[in-house]
């Protein structure tokens, strides 16, 4: 019994690592990454890593040229109780789907998600995490219906708070 309420405890932190490594796995990678602009981005995958303090914001600008696109987004947060994740400042012009989720450590409700459809914005997903610090993956996909290229890229803003 002492096993299985310590596997419990141990599977969200478990579960955390094994998403994170399929996505670092699956990251395309050109062949000369440093030398692609912030604003030109490959199809695929996307992980990013920041530190939350407490009380502290993050905004985190995507832009994607692809009609499907996954933007993960790693979070060490410190001295935050929860964490919540959505996603506001959609482009106007483009349609479909969004989806965020959000996983995270240290707390009794540690996962939640979010839908809704390209431009409107919904509530935020909400979880709990532990109180000093503790890890959380945040990840917002898009399926735009509508024509998106180079000229034409669909922008979203992930908003990361405690």
């Amino acid at each position: 019994m002492k096993r299985l309420q310590e596997f419990k405890k141990a599977s969200p932190v478990l579960t955390i690592w094994l998403i994170i490594a399929l996505l670092i796995v699956t990251v395309p990678a050109a062949a000369d990454d440093a030398e692609i602009p912030d604003d030109a981005e490959t199809p695929g995958q996307s992980l990013k890593f920041v530190t939350l303090l407490s009380g502290n914001t993050i905004n985190v600008v995507t832009t994607q040229i692809t009609p499907f696109r996954v933007h993960s987004v790693f979070v060490t947060s410190i001295g935050n109780r929860t964490l919540t994740a959505n996603i506001s400042n959609l482009t106007d012009s483009a349609s479909g789907l969004w989806f965020v989720s959000l996983f995270g450590t240290g707390g009794v409700k540690w996962a939640s998600s979010s839908l809704g459809v390209i431009p409107a914005t919904s509530p935020a997903a909400q979880i709990d995490i532990g109180r000093e610090v503790s890890f959380a993956l945040a990840t917002v996909t898009l399926f735009v219906t509508s024509p998106v290229d180079a000229e034409n890229p669909v922008s979203c803003t992930l908003k990361i708070a405690p």
